[in-house]
């Protein structure tokens, strides 16, 4: 059975999963903001919907946390989460946040 494949907007968004702690303990929000405010310019909320759909499908249970970190591996991803189906549906949640308030990037001091 191949493994998981995805879009590239889960690839540019993976790329930017940055731990900005010295102690490397950015919480999987955190991490996901900074990824989330980083993806490319272009049409924000077209972006923001495929990612989401892409995590839902490769946090649906089809794929073991090992062939999702593979998969994130081979995005040239910085800091990658072990436990990445966890990692994927709580970032699902963000993004619909992101979603609802019409896909802008925070600006500092935003409250989130």
């Amino acid at each position: 059975m191949p493994g998981p494949s995805a879009p590239k907007i889960f690839y540019a968004f993976a790329r930017h999963l940055i731990d900005l702690t010295e102690e490397g303990k950015s919480t999987g929000e955190e991490m996901t903001l900074v990824a989330l405010d980083n993806l490319p310019a272009g049409d924000r909320l077209a972006m923001l919907r495929e990612l989401r759909d892409a995590l839902v499908h490769l946090s649906s249970g089809r794929y073991t946390d090992r062939e999702l970190v593979d998969l994130m591996w081979g995005t040239g991803a910085r800091d990658i989460p072990r436990q990445a189906n966890a990692f994927f549906k709580a970032a699902i949640i963000i993004i619909d946040r992101y979603i609802a308030k019409g896909g802008k990037p925070r600006r500092y001091g935003d409250e989130w």
